[in-house]
């Protein structure tokens, strides 16, 4: 009885294998007791997939549309491979007893409309002194159209992007003399670009924003945004994602201070950003990320505002909890260290804190950030000097055919534009 218990033992782990279709994506389902030291690797024009410490192996019938199997033994254990172009993409997502190999792009959600700078500015002129004014009388409507058209221009995907938004209220400003009727008009036309790059996937984006006032002291203007994003693989659990943006702008709230404390003195603005994501994913058990990004922003003379440097560093442990949830806990720092025209604006932040995303339902997808933060501002007077308190922000949306809509609330700091104020807490 002992010896049959060995053998039986020294079967390994069974595992069961099958070829499946997963969110549009050709997939392979791998599920067994222990795939910890599973590993996943491309190899010329195939991808393999490796289980160690797996003799009994159930491959099922593909389902329709599923990628073509060929599987055996090799030295590394029990051994899958899929044939698959070199440059084809591929996502390996981890759970306890369960491994997927996602072949393809992921198909690109639909986006969730902005916040536009310009409406929040013309707001505040229209109610001064208060950060988020309250408007009985706005009658606004947001409109953001997903692309529905890819075009393919050698080895680019180009798909254009489309967002407007027509807001109107009724009030009275200091410069008019009786009241009347305001409005405004933001178009936003983009185009983004997508192709492979260096074995990753290279995104770019150009977006510029056009604006039409009426009966406001606003000027008409346009403002550019350009963005892009390159993803590599560089160990088969190894990702580094760089990226960077440009924007200039001529009404800046929105860029520059998005507490929208500044709302006066509006002057042409210039912003530069990059950062870097180095993560260790293991397909959602404590993956781990660590980031560092930089901001300058730069404002024209007469401007209200200052000029500064902003640095965020981060490091992230990541659980994935099932059905398209994670639960993350991370640890922020961040430093502005050049504002010359404003030297109460240096300063220490330190955050701790947990992010949630997922679904609350079906087609209700809503990320969660909740954060205890610390902020010392060594040359800010008073109560402007230190700061220690919960910080949080949400965001749930919903999909309703061509439109998305989506609810935000936030409770943030922000580097404030009053010269004896170090910050300022904004919630909304």
């Amino acid at each position: 009885m002992i010896a049959l218990l060995l053998a039986l033992l020294a079967t390994g782990t069974p595992a069961q294998v099958q070829s499946v279709v997963e969110g549009g994506r050709p997939a392979v389902r791998i599920v067994a007791a222990d795939l910890q030291d599973a590993s996943v690797l491309r190899v010329g024009r195939q991808i393999q997939v490796c289980i160690a410490g797996v003799e009994q192996v159930e491959v099922a019938p593909a389902a329709p549309g599923g990628p073509a199997l060929a599987s055996g033994r090799a030295e590394c254990g029990f051994l899958l491979t899929v044939d698959a172009e070199e440059d084809l993409p591929y996502e390996v997502r981890r759970q306890p007893g369960e491994l997927l190999l996602l072949l393809g792009e992921e198909p690109l959600p639909l986006p969730t409309p902005g916040e536009s700078a310009d409406m929040q500015a013309l707001m505040a002129e229209l109610w001064p002194g208060r950060v988020l004014p309250e408007t009985p009388d706005l009658d606004s409507a947001a409109v953001e159209e997903e692309e529905q058209l890819v075009l393919r221009l050698g080895p680019l995907e180009l798909r254009p992007l489309l967002s407007l938004m027509v807001g109107a209220s009724t009030g009275t400003l200091e410069d008019v003399p009786s009241p009347d009727r305001y409005g405004t008009l933001i178009l936003e036309p983009g185009l983004r670009a997508t192709t492979n790059l260096l074995d990753g996937r290279l995104q770019l984006q150009y977006v510029p924003t056009f604006r039409r006032f009426r009966n406001t002291t606003f000027e008409n203007g346009v403002s550019h945004h350009a963005d892009g994003r390159l993803g590599l693989e560089l160990l088969p659990l190894v990702k580094l994602e760089a990226y960077g943006n440009y924007a200039y702008g001529e009404l800046e709230t929105r860029e520059v201070d998005p507490g929208y404390e500044y709302f006066f003195g509006l002057r042409p603005f210039e912003r530069l950003g990059a950062g870097a994501l180095l993560g260790y994913d293991r397909g959602g058990m404590a993956d781990v990320d660590l980031s560092l990004d930089w901001v300058r922003t730069d404002l024209d003379e007469g401007s209200q505002y200052f000029d500064n440097d902003q640095w965020w560093a981060r490091a992230a442990v990541r659980r994935d909890l099932g059905g398209d949830r994670t639960l993350a806990a991370f640890y922020r720092l961040g430093w502005t260290n050049r504002a010359p025209d404003r030297l109460v604006a240096v300063n220490d932040v330190r955050e701790l804190g947990l992010e949630w995303t997922g679904e609350l339902r079906p087609e209700w997808p809503l990320t969660l950030t909740v954060a205890r933060q610390t902020r010392f501002h060594e040359n800010a007077p008073g109560e402007s000097e230190n700061f220690s308190g919960v910080v949080a922000q949400g965001t749930i949306s919903h999909p309703f055919s061509w439109l998305t809509v989506a609810l935000q609330g936030q409770r943030s700091t922000y580097l404030s534009a009053f010269e004896d104020n170090g910050y300022y807490v904004s919630k909304g």
